[in-house]
C-alpha cells in the first residue's frame, strides 16, 4: 500500500478508534489481519464493534473497516 493512501486511510480511521478498546486480533485467512474494537459511543454505521481488516504486501494489500464479522 502506498504511503499517502495508508496516511489518508489512518487520518479517517483514528478519530472513530480513539479511545476505542482493541478486543482481540485474529488471523481468518493466511496474511489477513483483523482487529477487533469495541466503541465506547456506537457509529451510526459501524455498530459498537468494529472490525479493521488489514493484508500487509506488495501485491494486493488493503484495509478497511467492517461490520460485518470475518470468520
Amino acid at each position: 500500500m502506498d504511503a499517502h493512501l495508508f496516511r489518508l486511510f489512518c487520518s479517517s480511521a483514528c478519530p472513530l478508534l480513539a479511545g476505542a478498546r482493541l478486543a482481540k486480533v485474529q488471523e481468518p485467512a493466511e496474511g489477513v489481519l483483523t482487529f477487533n474494537f469495541e466503541l465506547f459511543r456506537p457509529h451510526p454505521v459501524l455498530g459498537r464493534k468494529p472490525q479493521l481488516v488489514f493484508k500487509p504486501g506488495r501485491k494486493e494489500p488493503f484495509a478497511f473497516l467492517s461490520a460485518a464479522r470475518t470468520s
